[in-house]
C-alpha cells in the first residue's frame, strides 16, 4: 500500500485523477490477461501442465507496471536494491528477481506480467490505443498537464468546449497556440513600425526645422 501511495501520488499529479483511474483499471485487466497468456505459453513450450494449474491473486503485478511508468515519466536517479545502487531504468527487473529469491511464494510470472504491461504502455501501442478510446467516450479521460510561469502546477482544467462568459469575444475562437503566435507576430510588426518611424531621413533629403522639432518631440514622448 505504501508503494501504491508513492507511485500513485506522482502519476496522478502527472496524468490527472480521471486518467490515472482509467490507467489503473486497464492495467488491472491487462496484467491478468498477460499472466494467463504467459502461463499458457509456458505450458505449451514445456509440456508441463503444472503451469496451467497455478493462479495468482494480488495487486503487486499492477504495482510493477506502475513502477515502469514512474521510471518513464521521471527518468534518472538510482535505487538501492539490497544495498546495491541500480539505475531506476533497471530497478524493476532487479526487484523482480530479488523478490522471487527472497519470497518464493510470490508469483514471478505475475510480477513479470505487470512489467510487460508497463512496457506495452511506454514503448508499445497501449498508450495510443488508450488515448484513442478516451477520445471516443463522452468523459474526457485524456491526460492533461497545466503549467504556469512558476512551473508545474497540477492537472486541473476546464472540460472541452467550455468557455467563460464572453471568452470567444476575447480570443476570437483561437486556440492558445494561435493566440500566442498572433501576439508574437503583432509585437514584431509594431517593433518594425517603430524602427521605421525612428529611421533617419533618406540621403539627400532635408527636413525643415519645424519637422525636425516635431520628430524630436514624438521620439521624446515615445
Amino acid at each position: 500500500m505504501v508503494s501504491l501511495v508513492w507511485k500513485g501520488m506522482r502519476l496522478e499529479r502527472r496524468l490527472g485523477g480521471p486518467y490515472f483511474l482509467y490507467l489503473l483499471s486497464v492495467f488491472s485487466v491487462l496484467t491478468g490477461l498477460v499472466y494467463l497468456l504467459l502461463e499458457a505459453a509456458l505450458t505449451e513450450l514445456t509440456q508441463d501442465n503444472s503451469f496451467s494449474m497455478q493462479c495468482a491473486v494480488g495487486f503487486s503485478g499492477v504495482l510493477f507496471g506502475l513502477k515502469v511508468l514512474v521510471n518513464h515519466y521521471f527518468p534518472g536517479g538510482v535505487s538501492s536494491v539490497m544495498g546495491i545502487p541500480i539505475s531506476n531504468q533497471y530497478a524493476s527487473w532487479a526487484e523482480l528477481v530479488l523478490i522471487h529469491i527472497t519470497s518464493p511464494g510470490t508469483s514471478f510470472i505475475g510480477h513479470l506480467s505487470g512489467i510487460l504491461v508497463g512496457l506495452l504502455y511506454t514503448s508499445g501501442p497501449l498508450k495510443t490505443i488508450m488515448k484513442k478510446f478516451a477520445d471516443i467516450v463522452t468523459i474526457d479521460l485524456r491526460p492533461r498537464t497545466h503549467y504556469s510561469s512558476s512551473g508545474y502546477s497540477g492537472t486541473r482544467h476546464s472540460p472541452p468546449n467550455a468557455t467563460t462568459p464572453n471568452n470567444a469575444d476575447y480570443t476570437g475562437g483561437l486556440t492558445e497556440e494561435e493566440q500566442l503566435e498572433r501576439a508574437i507576430r503583432n509585437s514584431l510588426n509594431e517593433n518594425e513600425q517603430v524602427r521605421q518611424r525612428q529611421a533617419p531621413p533618406p540621403y539627400g533629403f532635408q527636413l525643415s526645422e519645424e519637422e525636425m522639432r516635431q520628430r524630436r518631440l514624438r521620439r521624446f514622448q515615445q
